[in-house]
């Protein structure tokens, strides 16, 4: 297994331990939060948020027609991580802190392993291929250079979440959600971008929580977004 899997496991384990004890043992939810660059898939940042039956039941009126609203109105809780895992450059998150260089040489390395990795001059290529592409002007060696780029740069948030996926697992198995928050309780993947595979980021979710634990909200998702019904059941 490549170091970048233990690395993003470590992230999370260590975010779960700094939470309060006693407050940790009322989390009935926990949520991934992604946040990727929009014109760059290299670039992004991960972070926990989780929710309390308290601030709950304050948020939320069931609806016994829609019982899985009440997952989507609490993606976003009041108990959050003390930081943001940095998985693109240190320029985007405006840091020169030596973890943040580290990571992202960690996740560069995996991203090469697995031939998606692109780099600062391969990027500044994209945007103006992808324009002349559009133009109906880009030859055919251009062409066949934009589409590589492009392919890889989308399978970069999706290997990265990939590896998130893999560490909840492991967080699951090794006991450690359960030791931090006294049950099993679900971890919801949520992101803000527009474009991302949203059936892929169920599916990665559901895979990394135990067997249920997440269905009741994955099929209302399933229900409510566009085109899910070429989800899997």
């Amino acid at each position: 297994m490549h170091p970048f899997f233990d690395y993003v496991y470590e992230y999370l384990a260590g975010q779960m331990h700094s939470w309060p004890k006693e407050a940790a043992q009322d989390i009935c939810l926990i949520v991934c939060v992604f946040a990727f660059d929009e014109d760059d898939g290299r670039r992004g940042c991960l972070s926990l948020s989780a929710t309390t039956p308290d601030y709950w039941a304050s948020s939320y009126t069931p609806d016994e027609n829609e019982p899985g609203k009440k997952w989507y109105t609490m993606l976003m809780g009041p108990f959050t991580s003390d930081g943001e895992m940095c998985v693109g450059s240190g320029e985007w998150y405006g840091s020169d802190d030596p973890g943040d260089v580290e990571c992202v040489a960690v996740r560069d390395d995996y991203f090469r392993s697995l031939g998606i990795f692109v780099s600062d001059d391969e990027h500044e290529q994209w945007y103006p291929l992808y324009k002349k592409r559009d133009r109906g002007i880009a030859t055919p060696e251009e062409l066949e250079t934009v589409t590589d780029l492009g392919q890889r740069l989308e399978a970069l948030p999706k290997a990265f979440v990939g590896v998130c996926a893999d560490s909840v697992r492991r967080l699951f198995e090794d006991g450690t959600i359960e030791e931090v928050c006294g049950k099993p309780v679900p971890v919801m993947f949520c992101i803000g971008n527009d474009g991302f595979d949203e059936m892929d980021l169920m599916q990665q979710m559901r895979g990394a929580n135990p067997p249920g634990l997440t269905e009741e909200y994955y099929q209302w998702r399933k229900k409510h977004f566009s085109g899910a019904e070429q989800w899997p059941d």
